[in-house]
């Protein structure tokens, strides 16, 4: 039997958002919202926190995911903006990914429904726990470099291009495994663990996660796992994963955003001495052989035999450019065409500073050049994953 790749652990249906600044605008007025209130809400409960977080991550210019309490506040705020209905979660787009690459493997998700089964690409064997369609809509606005809001006494304008999401998903929250997984894992040599940081609290979080690891059991011992983290804002259900994957894992990933959560305080991520650092705490955290860090700028993996791993960063980092500049839409000429794309001038720089340290133990590959006024935000690292594992999987 062929060895089999298995990318999981979520999915989602995402409504993208078309950034429209005169509207946000407006509802910036219509909530009565000033500097003074703009930092990140505890609770997002309503139309106005959620305003209040997206206006937050657009002034520090960085990403990440937010759960909401009810679903009727998303669909207020998705109605208020132009969108379109994509598949999202990272198992998802990396499984396109490397669709796009003429690979088929396995994909796990947290729920199906008529969405999923009208796009996902045919060929691939889909495992899911639910028995029954769900779909919980995620609402993401992607904003780019320069992207500005100025109303009131609030005068934003974004320092990057980056992706704020908004969730209220029961199937993610609750992330039912499949009952096949310990038999499919028994001839998996490839495995792409996410999603576990939706789950909303620590003691289910530590019934699936023991579900998990009970199934790896079956792996065979030369099995490639990675891990792809995400910002998990419930800190328990966090070191649950932590606690439970500690020293499973080949390679654990994670962007810069994430890093800095992680460390504690914002990461100079073209500083070598600082980056590297951060990742050497980071890997006793974790317990991985390498810790793998994409950015804007670069990809860059540590861990021993690290530089075995250059052809495959060097992929992801297409596949991600590829993304930015036309969504899903390239092929595998595309792709081979993407290695003679000219690279990030900051991405080259820094690879430079770090051949210069000499170390085996590390290996950095610039990202490809783009413009960020113009491009997807969402789903790159996604995106890099699938391109990552593409020269990783056996072929």
């Amino acid at each position: 039997m062929e060895p089999l790749t298995v990318l999981g652990f979520n999915n989602c249906i995402d409504y993208e958002m078309v950034w429209n600044g005169k509207r946000m605008e407006s509802l910036v007025k219509e909530h009565g919202i000033h500097q003074k209130d703009i930092q990140m809400p505890r609770i997002i409960n309503d139309e106005r926190s959620m305003i209040v977080a997206l206006l937050s991550f657009l002034e520090s210019g960085t990403g990440g995911e937010c759960t909401v309490e009810r679903m009727s506040v998303l669909q207020r705020l998705a109605r208020r903006f132009e969108y379109r209905c994509t598949l999202g979660g990272t198992s998802v787009r990396a499984a396109i990914t490397l669709n796009n690459l003429n690979c088929k493997g396995t994909v796990h998700l947290a729920a199906q429904n008529q969405v999923v089964r009208d796009q996902f690409p045919q060929g691939w064997k889909i495992l899911c726990g639910r028995q029954r369609d769900e779909l919980y809509p995620h609402i993401i606005f992607q904003y780019r470099k320069n992207d500005r809001v100025c109303v009131n006494d609030i005068d934003i304008c974004a320092k990057r291009s980056n992706r704020v999401i908004f969730s209220c998903d029961k199937s993610c929250a609750e992330l039912v495994l499949s009952q096949e997984l310990s038999s499919i894992f028994k001839n998996t040599s490839v495995l792409m663990v996410s999603g576990f940081h939706t789950i909303s609290d620590r003691v289910l979080a530590d019934k699936r996660l023991d579900e998990l690891c009970d199934a790896m059991n079956s792996l065979p011992a030369a099995a490639f796992v990675l891990y792809e983290d995400a910002c998990c804002r419930n800190e328990k259900v966090g070191e649950a994963i932590l606690s439970h994957l500690f020293g499973k894992t080949t390679v654990f990933s994670l962007n810069e955003d994430e890093l800095s959560r992680y460390i504690g305080e914002q990461v100079d991520i073209l500083n070598p001495n600082a980056v590297l650092n951060a990742l050497e705490r980071l890997r006793k955290i974790t317990g991985s052989g390498h810790i793998l860090l994409h950015t804007r700028h670069y990809a860059m993996i540590t861990g021993q035999n690290a530089r075995e791993y250059r052809r495959a960063l060097e992929s992801g980092n297409v596949c991600a450019g590829l993304r930015f500049m036309h969504g899903d839409q390239w092929t595998l000429e595309d792709y081979r065409d993407g290695f003679l794309l000219p690279r990030c001038p900051s991405g080259c720089q820094f690879e430079e500073k770090i051949v210069a340290l000499g170390r085996e133990d590390t290996c950095c590959c610039p990202s490809l050049l783009t413009d960020e006024r113009k491009g997807i935000t969402i789903g790159l690292g996604d995106t890099f994953i699938g391109g990552f594992l593409y020269r990783i999987m056996p072929k």
